[in-house]
């Protein structure tokens, strides 16, 4: 799995994604035809058109594909379970599919109790209707009990992205943010994107169903077993999108709020069915109708979503838009999804918008602070990285001149804050803009009279300095609270060059505690050391394989994977 993952380039992640959505295309026509080849039936066959051609298919294979074969399997599910209670297939066949569908993503137990109607029905099927009744009133109950514990569980003091509170709460798990959250369960907003994703992922069916259930009701479709069981599957269905943050929780993966569409498909096939089979409509106008509209959906949804960007951007001004409503680390996922598709395709103006969004939000402000010097340090237009650098340094002088209480989420310890808004002024001086370095130095002088770093300006700046006077600099201004792992990179490096050794792997070693995901270079200048230091080849090889464990998909781990593998041979 190593060499799996260290051979891989981050542009081709996807591509396991994408094999798990050819293969769920293929999982969906192979049961479909066996269905279709069991019963060679126009029921049948528009049951496979519709669930294969809705529009909660294109959502699921089109958002990244996670969970592409959970969305398949439990479409087979539904085939299949149609074949048993039409006497064409066992009940062993659903109960093995849901449990794949589950293993690829949990959500599909969400149908676990219409398969259990089903198991427990078989025996008076078609025999007992009030048992079948009594059972189906059973089941909706433990479901709806189910629904009530899960609602009752976040309002004590948990939120995650996905289950949404059944009220206004405070202190929403600590350490990731606080406030008040007014989208919940109950609000009008949530209401609204529950509809917003019916008619998304399921099209005319969300609104057909109702309408043809109330045309239908004498004709006593509630008391036939197929019915039912589509009833319970429907309740779980509800219950995934009702207690689900259908704003920023399951929009955020909208292959799982597809999966509630293919209960309401089905549940819409077997209601056509019986009202077909009782007069009630005409089956033949009706498959004409839904299949026009799956065609329409599908079109519409290619038109729409055909430029990335303009998607990207609607995702970022929806999300602006639902801020007021929402938890800051919410917020923040959202304009994940938009940095991370801006990286995806190497939009940097993009990228470096959704990164001030997210800094704008209080929430992981030094991560998103990190990503937006990376941005800017990659730009080729001098006069716009200026301007860019200059907009990162007011957002850490305010920073150090404002503070936060320790208990807010939007604390920032300033060791933290001093120390990269010093990498950032090494950087302006490395790019030849000493007099941006010396106005911003002079600023930050002001608001954070503790700043230990300082005396690297002088380590970059006076070129009259020797080496020794460089390295004793650079020592004062750094120490074991210094939290910039490219400091302590750098005084790593002046001990090398010094020839001290034991010094610079001591020192390599503090960066990589500060952050041992994000510096795969500091690994390399770790092993360096450890090779001029007699007897450290054990930690050497010990350093290589950190590296390859914690900084997967670089070029640094791919090398430290090839000088393990020589090791090996050598042995």
């Amino acid at each position: 799995m190593h060499i799996l993952g260290t051979t891989i380039a981050p542009e081709d992640l996807r591509v396991p994604y994408r094999v798990l959505g050819a293969l769920g295309i293929g999982v969906m026509l192979f049961f479909a035809q066996r269905s279709i080849r069991l019963h060679r039936d126009a029921r049948t066959f528009f049951l496979s058109m519709l669930m294969v051609s809705s529009s909660g298919l294109v959502v699921c294979l089109g958002y990244v594909e996670l969970y592409a074969m959970s969305y398949a399997l439990t479409a087979a599910f539904f085939f299949t379970m149609w074949d048993a209670f039409k006497g064409k297939g066992p009940l062993w066949l659903p109960a093995a599919l849901l449990t794949a569908a589950a293993a690829f993503g949990a959500s599909a137990l969400i149908f676990l109790p219409a398969w259990c109607f089903a198991a427990l029905a078989s025996t008076t099927m078609g025999n007992s209707p009030r048992g079948n009744t009594r059972l189906l009133i059973a089941l909706l109950v433990l479901t709806g009990s189910a629904a009530v514990i899960i609602a009752t569980f976040p309002s004590g003091g948990w939120s995650g992205a996905y289950i949404l509170p059944s009220a206004s709460i405070e202190d929403v798990q600590r350490g990731m943010s606080f406030g008040w959250q007014r989208y919940t369960m109950f609000s009008a907003a949530h209401f609204t994107d529950i509809a917003n994703v019916l008619l998304l992922t399921a099209g005319a069916a969300a609104v057909a169903l109702p309408v043809l259930l109330w045309a239908g009701r004498r004709s006593g479709v509630l008391a036939q077993p197929l019915f039912q069981f589509s009833i319970v599957a429907l309740a779980g269905a509800l219950v995934l999108l009702f207690e689900g943050n259908a704003a920023l929780g399951l929009a955020r993966d909208w292959d799982i709020a597809a999966l509630p569409s293919l209960a309401v498909l089905f549940s819409l096939v077997v209601l056509v069915d019986h009202l077909a089979s009782t007069r009630l409509i005409t089956f033949s106008t009706a498959t004409i109708a839904f299949v026009l509209t799956a065609v329409v959906s599908l079109y519409s949804w290619a038109v729409l979503n055909h430029d990335g960007d303009a998607s990207a951007l609607r995702l970022r001004t929806l999300v602006h838009a639902d801020s007021e409503y929402l938890l800051p680390h919410n917020t923040y996922h959202g304009f994940e999804n938009v940095r991370k598709y801006a990286v995806k395709v190497r939009n940097g103006d993009l990228a470096l918008g959704s990164v001030k969004d997210q800094i704008g939000t209080g929430y992981e402000t030094m991560t998103s602070y990190r990503r937006a010097f990376d941005l800017i340090s990659a730009m080729t237009d001098t006069e716009r990285r200026r301007q860019e650098l200059r907009w990162l340094l007011d957002a850490l002088s305010t920073g150090l001149a404002a503070g936060a209480e320790p208990q807010s989420f939007r604390f920032l310890p300033r060791e933290e804050l001093r120390g990269f808004a010093t990498r950032v002024l090494l950087s302006a001086l490395q790019a030849g803009d000493a007099q941006l370095a010396r106005e911003y130095a002079t600023r930050i002088r002001v608001v954070a009279p503790d700043w230990k770093e300082e005396g690297w300006i002088a380590v970059f700046s006076d070129t009259t300095l020797s080496l020794d006077a460089k390295t004793a600099l650079a020592e004062a201004s750094t120490d074991a609270r210094t939290a910039e792992p490219t400091l302590l990179d750098l005084l790593g490096q002046l001990y090398e060059m010094n020839a001290r050794f034991p010094d610079a792997a001591a020192t390599y070693e503090h960066a990589l505690r500060r952050d041992s995901l994000n510096f795969p270079e500091t690994y390399i200048s770790l092993v360096r050391a450890y090779d001029q230091i007699p007897g450290s080849e054990a930690r050497a090889r010990e350093t290589l394989s950190r590296l390859v464990r914690n900084c997967r998909n670089t070029a640094q781990a791919r090398q430290a994977m090839r000088a393990l593998e020589a090791q090996t041979q050598r042995r």
